[in-house]
């Protein structure tokens, strides 16, 4: 096993976490950022002599540019786990970073609205799982709904901790 696939294997169940939050929630835990920020610091430690200055400087960058530029966009949480993904991945591959992110959000968004076009015509109690589906993930499905019309109705935001994984974990399965 490489270092690089020792590091995949680390973060994923991390970048997935907070994807999932993200979903479920619109909330990404602080111990995400923190998580990956910890790794990439480690990671430029052990990539050579001195302070990873580059890699914490790109992922500051990311953080102020992303909170002066995005304007209230996204939120706090997907800033700062765009900012340690930064640095888990370097200065070199932060462009990158930004570049897939934005890529994965445009599916994502375009997903969202699909989504949106299909919940509004199901009827309030419908869930459509498969016929052999259990009670209990019927109404698993059925919470899960609920609580994305009140998100549609309330025009909540996108959970962009999805992109930002999917970038961060696309980036790091490939060699640098």
């Amino acid at each position: 096993m490489t270092p690089a696939d020792a590091i995949l294997m680390a973060v994923t169940p991390v970048y997935l976490g907070a994807a999932f939050c993200d979903v479920a929630a619109r909330i990404i835990p602080d111990r995400a950022p923190v998580a990956l920020l910890a790794v990439g610091v480690g990671v430029a430690l052990l990539a050579g002599p001195g302070l990873p200055w580059g890699a914490l400087g790109a992922g500051l960058a990311v953080f102020i540019g992303l909170a002066v530029v995005a304007g209230g966009a996204l939120g706090g949480g997907d800033i700062k786990l765009a900012a340690a993904s930064a640095v888990l991945l370097g200065a070199g591959r932060t462009p990158d970073l930004l570049l897939l992110t934005a890529l994965a959000g445009g599916v994502l968004a375009a997903g969202y609205l699909m989504a949106r076009a299909v919940l509004r015509r199901l009827p309030a109690q419908r869930c459509p799982m498969p016929g052999k589906a259990t009670g209990r993930w019927r109404h698993r499905c059925a919470v899960v709904l609920a609580a994305e019309r009140r998100r549609i109705r309330r025009g909540a935001g996108l959970p962009y901790g999805v992109a930002i994984a999917t970038a961060a974990l696309t980036l790091l399965a490939q060699p640098s």
